[in-house]
This record gives C-alpha cells, structure tokens and sequence, in this order.
C-alpha cells in the first residue's frame, strides 16, 4: 500500500491582508475624485451591512455582476454578498433585509412565520 504525501497550503500571508481596505488591497480601479462623494470607492460596486439585498441585487443586474464586498465605514472588506445569497432565500420578502440579516443563518427562512 502506497501512500500519497499532501502538500500543506501555506495561506498565513493572505489570511493577514483580510483586515486591508480596498484601496490597500489594490482591487479595482480608483480615480482622484468620485462624481458622487457618497460613493468614496466608484467605480467599484461596494456595500455597507446596512444595505438592504434589493439595493445589492440592483447592483447585480445593473452592472452584470456577480458579487459585491461588503465594506465597512474605512473600506475594510468585511465580506462578499454574491448572487447565490440571493438563490439561497427564495422568499421575495428577503429582499428588504439588509445584508446583515440576510448573512444571519438564522434568516434563511426569512419573514416566512410574520
């Protein structure tokens, strides 16, 4: 019987760049000046945990995209909303949750009881 030597996959450097801000993390294209100064990282498509999933699914289809970070007030990335969050709570009342309800696994039946 022969046995197979699996390779450890060393990721400690990545794991340590998840607290950097967009910007740091060079992800995106950034210009000098935003025309909306309430949209700092334009052109990316970005979200706060208090936007609500319809906003986000917007942002989907307007730019045919198929995920947006999650940032908070200094453009750390917190997390990634993607489409299949969306698939996941087919109740059309989960659309008016923000994105931190909508993360809580404990939402995953939605407002179906209320």
């Amino acid at each position: 019987m022969s046995s197979t030597h699996v390779p450890l996959i060393q990721c400690h450097k990545e794991i340590q760049q998840l607290h950097l801000s967009l910007r740091r993390l060079r992800i995106g294209t950034f210009v000098t000046s935003p025309p909306d100064p309430n949209r700092p990282y334009w052109p990316i498509a970005t979200a706060s945990m208090d936007t609500s999933v319809f906003d986000v699914v917007h942002m989907f289809s307007e730019r045919s995209i198929s995920a947006v970070p999650i940032v908070d007030d200094d453009g750390v990335v917190l997390n990634l909303y993607e489409t299949v969050d969306v698939i996941v709570r087919p109740d059309p009342k989960c659309l008016f949750l923000s994105l931190t309800g909508s993360l809580d696994p404990c939402s995953l039946g939605c407002l179906s009881d209320s």
